[in-house]
């Protein structure tokens, strides 16, 4: 409950006791007339008289010449004094136009005018209801002011809330990959005219605000904002200060709610590098990206079609790929080039396809001279194909060198090594064996060598028996022991005389390895320097 006073220049003064009420906007120079709550009538409060309001703590405010005065007085009657401090304007007593602004109403701060409010109009058998507030940082300030039954000279105009400037904060949403455009006076008023923004206020805003022509802005978000996941916000605001014709300032904020889509994850090419021989452990994701920078990316598909190394999908985000045994051809210096395709997806289903490279490069593979076997007969040579299982991964090779074997003879053919035993394993028997070996040299394009061991194995076969003739010489009274087993062959099996044939005249005997011829009385007719020639077979047999 609030105290009102109402005193004119001419001394008159009334009181009522007002309600506080709900209060709105009033400005300088408005009519008003009052009447108590008992609807009692009062004077006629005129332009230019002073309004005084006691308040039950025992505070007064005069509102000196709060309406316009529209006659001069060079001496105006000065308000009644009540109960506590007065407040008048410095020029009160000598200002022949008391005209009152803003600034000549005195208060807290020296500014309470500016904070007095009216809330309604009521018409009641023309009677009109004003509500005033004083100052807005307390609400025990406000009255409510009724008008009295007679009315004034004009009319009241009608006092709402649009009768004062204001500015609206504006809430934009958007997306993250759009510009939006917007006015913000659109829900700003003024009664003195259309409002005009004189300044910006962009501290901390990341993206671009751009003011138009027709006073519009559109605003585009920063590139950060890409990183916003589905569901994500970022919330951006800069303020603005519009001015009316008149004068009257007012502001607001503009809120700009940034809404993320989902952006689709970014893969790169990979360029890997490994040898012939080392299996490798491939990261493909550690250079791929998803904008949204809270969303996590996958491999869901891996295309190895052409490759001739091994790829294993380690569902971890790694691929192995491994190229053991495969590539083992490439010389040192030779590259052979791998491509594995691969899919990533984020939580969304949005994918990024790219292609993982990994050159192959060669290295040394050793020159490997493997031994070697071979068979054969005593009588037959044999061409041995030694190079059959040497090996030179890289590199083309050769034989350079073969050392002889103790018996046999050896000779290069090409990729082969001839080996002839022919005459020196005649001994063998059937079913005998001898092994010979020899060593051989290969020798690859690098100059790398290695030796390897032949060995072969001879085997014997049935040789003929051979018995050839013989000859011997004596006279007619001596006996020869003919050695006649000297000159027979048998290379592999022993042999013996096992038969003879009489000759004409004489007689034979065997004798161990000999035959004993004794020509004794049997040609004794031989005159001296006389011959005669006797033959005679014999037979020898072998083992077999």
């Amino acid at each position: 409950m609030v105290k009102l006073v109402l005193s004119d220049p001419q001394g008159n003064q009334r009181s009522v006791e007002l309600q506080v009420v709900q209060r709105v906007k009033v400005k300088a120079g408005d009519m008003a007339v009052f009447n108590d709550s008992a609807d009692n009538p009062s004077a006629l409060y005129k332009v230019g008289e002073d309004l005084i309001l006691l308040f039950e703590d025992g505070r007064s405010v005069i509102l000196e010449g709060f309406f316009i005065k529209s006659s001069s007085s060079s001496t105006p009657t000065p308000a009644i004094e009540i109960q506590d401090q007065v407040y008048r304007p410095p020029d009160f007593d000598t200002s022949p136009q008391l005209f009152i602004a803003p600034e000549n109403v005195l208060g807290e701060e020296g500014r309470l005018f500016d904070n007095l409010t009216i809330s309604e109009i009521v018409e009641d058998n023309d009677r009109e209801l004003l509500v005033f507030a004083g100052d807005s940082n307390s609400d025990n300030n406000i009255v409510s002011i009724m008008s009295i039954a007679t009315p004034p000279t004009r009319p009241l105009p009608p006092i709402t809330e649009e009768d004062t400037a204001f500015a609206n904060d504006d809430f934009i949403v958007q997306s993250e990959d759009n510009t939006s455009l917007f006015n913000v006076l659109t829900n700003d008023h003024s009664p003195n005219g259309p409002l005009d923004i004189t300044n910006t206020n962009t501290t901390g805003l990341n993206g671009n605000l751009n003011p138009l022509p027709d006073g519009n802005f559109t605003y585009t978000p920063h590139p950060s904002a890409n990183g916003l996941a589905v569901g994500e916000t970022l919330i951006e605001s800069f303020t603005y200060i519009a001015e009316d014709p008149r004068g009257d300032i007012v502001g607001a904020t503009v809120h700009i709610t940034i809404e993320g889509r989902n952006d689709a994850p970014i893969s790169n090419d990979d360029m890997i590098m490994t040898d012939e021989d080392t299996p490798i452990v491939i990261s493909p994701l550690i250079n791929d990206s998803d904008p949204d920078t809270s969303d996590t990316i996958q491999i869901i598909n891996i295309d190895d079609t052409g490759t001739v190394g091994t790829v294993t999908d380690n569902t971890d985000g790694t691929i192995t790929y491994d190229p053991t045994g495969v590539l083992d051809y490439l010389d040192v210096g030779d590259t052979f080039i791998e491509s594995v395709t691969y899919v990533i997806e984020d939580p969304h289903g949005a994918t990024s396809t790219s292609t993982v490279y990994i050159t192959v490069t060669g290295v040394e593979d050793p020159l490997i001279a493997n031994d070697d076997t071979a068979t054969t007969d005593e009588d037959t040579p044999v061409s041995i194909s030694v190079l059959g299982n040497d090996q030179d991964l890289d590199d083309g090779f050769s034989i350079t060198a073969v050392t002889p074997p103790p018996t046999g003879s050896v000779s290069i053919n090409g990729n082969n090594i001839d080996y002839d035993p022919t005459g020196v394993f005649d001994f063998l028997d059937v079913g005998d064996t001898a092994i010979e070996t020899f060593t051989y040299e290969i020798t690859n394009d690098d100059g790398t060598t290695n030796v390897a061991t032949v060995t072969v194995t001879v085997i014997g076969v049935e040789d003929p028996l051979i018995a050839n003739d013989d000859t011997a010489t004596t006279d007619e009274d001596t006996l020869v022991s003919i050695s006649v087993l000297d000159n027979d062959i048998d290379p592999d099996d022993a042999f013996s005389i096992t038969g003879t044939t009489n000759p004409t005249l004489g007689t034979v005997s065997v004798n161990g390895n000999n035959i004993d011829y004794n020509p004794a009385g049997a040609l004794d007719a031989l005159d001296v320097g006389d011959t005669s020639i006797q033959s005679f077979t014999y037979e020898i047999t072998n083992d077999d």
